[in-house]
């Protein structure tokens, strides 16, 4: 059997060789493309987290602080009543310790009357 050589290489082969290789390329600069847009997205996406956490914080801080503003109205709301009433019992004791006062005065004032009209009587009798 003679000895066959082999086919000779045919021009398109190697440039289709070439053109996978370079299809290839193409297809991993795209894919790497896709990549870095895919990152960036979820960077700008770590960045909105944390931009929407910080407005959290900021306003759960402002709502804290209007809470404690309402509770420290709130306090002193109640601490003003309880003055006021107070200022109510002590009014009311004032004027029941001037009536008493008033009325041991006269008490007083009558007894001595009748001690001295006890006297006058005991003079008249002696």
């Amino acid at each position: 059997m003679p000895i066959s050589k082999p086919p000779p290489r045919n021009h398109f082969s190697t440039t289709s060789k070439d053109d996978e290789a370079s299809t290839l390329e193409t297809v991993v600069k795209c894919k790497e493309v896709e990549a870095k847009l895919f990152q960036k997205l979820a960077d700008d996406a770590r960045k909105d987290v944390e931009n929407y956490r910080q407005m959290v914080r900021n306003r759960n801080q402002s709502l804290e602080e209007e809470y404690a503003s309402n509770v420290a109205k709130l306090c002193l709301q109640e601490a003003d009543e309880k003055r006021r009433k107070k200022m109510e019992e002590l009014k009311t004791l004032e004027n029941s310790h001037y009536d008493y006062h008033k009325m041991n005065v006269r008490m007083q004032t009558e007894i001595q009357g009748l001690l001295e009209r006890m006297e006058a009587t005991k003079k008249m009798w002696v």
